[in-house]
């Protein structure tokens, strides 16, 4: 994935941000599961049958991940 900053990602999928401080970093690749997550991520919290990502999202911010 080519880097791409945060704003651009929110921009592009109409979401919004949850407390990022800087909306102009950039983000090298994007992640839904926080175990493979290195610096500079973007992990992207999905609910599904067994998990609720959102309980992951302070070990993926603890791995690198920029949001």
């Amino acid at each position: 994935m080519d880097p791409v900053s945060l704003i651009d990602i929110l921009t592009a999928t109409r979401a919004e941000s949850a407390g990022i401080d800087d909306a102009q970093r950039v983000v090298t690749r994007v992640s839904v599961d926080s175990r493979t997550l290195e610096s500079g991520d973007l992990f992207w919290a999905l609910c599904g049958a067994k998990h609720d990502g959102h309980r992951f999202t302070s070990e993926a911010l603890r791995r690198g991940a920029v949001a």
